[in-house]
């Protein structure tokens, strides 16, 4: 979810049902920030979202959502394997591309999987990953999508920044052929950017993994960071992961 044309600063809360004053917050910001962050939240029984903007009266802001993948009820999706983070690319030194910053518009396809990355944790019937890109060392503002196929102009974002922003978001992501991703830096021609993708698991298309064991969505609430947030036994949704895509 992305947040753009603040007006005042705070923060965003996204989730099942309607809430004037929740509770939690999705993303924070301060007034005008073009900023985004990666999650995973429960729907409505009739398939909906909800997003309060948390501001003082007569504040106002535009946000964008971008939908990756969704979870079901059933054993038909793909299961998680968590892993310790691993870097899979830097292109500050080579690891993942070539020793040399990405250009604007031009998708850089890296592996990420065993079968054409010897020595990665991911196995090769892995249809999905989890992780963090970081973008470092930009000429100019605005975006890095990253994706499974290498898109030059992409609807959809993963990340957004200003000029001189070292900043990092997470994500889930479906893996292109061969167990790839794409990313493409969306500027103005001859504008680059270093990126870096720090890898915390992966998704398989089958049972040997963990299904998600998501909360009650009645039952949302702030946690103390000592404490690990409730964890009920039912709804245990395998993934489905896609391609990004915006409504």
């Amino acid at each position: 979810m992305t947040v753009v044309n603040s007006t005042n600063s705070w923060a965003v809360y996204l989730g099942p049902d309607p809430l004037a004053y929740p509770g939690t917050s999705t993303i924070n910001f301060t007034a005008g920030q073009i900023t985004g962050n990666g999650l995973t939240v429960a729907l409505s029984p009739t398939g909906t979202l909800s997003a309060t903007y948390m501001a003082n009266t007569g504040n106002t802001t535009d946000l964008v959502f971008d939908v990756t993948g969704y979870f079901t009820p059933d054993a038909s999706g793909a299961t998680y394997h968590p892993l310790t983070p691993a870097r899979l690319l830097d292109t500050r030194v080579a690891n993942g591309l070539p020793k040399a910053p990405i250009k604007a518009n031009t998708p850089a396809t890296f592996y990420v999987t065993a079968a054409n990355r010897p020595g990665s944790p991911i196995p090769a019937g892995a249809t999905a990953v989890t992780g963090n890109v970081t973008v470092v060392d930009e000429t100019s503002a605005w975006a890095i999508y990253l994706g499974p196929d290498p898109t030059p102009s992409p609807g959809t974002s993963t990340i957004n920044f200003v000029k001189g922003d070292i900043k990092g978001n997470n994500l889930t992501v479906a893996l292109g052929a061969g167990g790839s991703l794409s990313a493409t830096y969306v500027s103005n021609p001859g504008n680059t950017t270093d990126l870096v993708f720090d890898v915390t698991g992966y998704y398989t298309a089958d049972a040997s993994g963990s299904p998600l064991r998501a909360p009650d969505p009645g039952k949302a609430s702030r946690y103390p960071l000592c404490q690990r947030p409730l964890r009920p036994p039912h709804r245990q949704y395998p993934g489905h992961v896609l391609g990004q895509w915006r409504q």
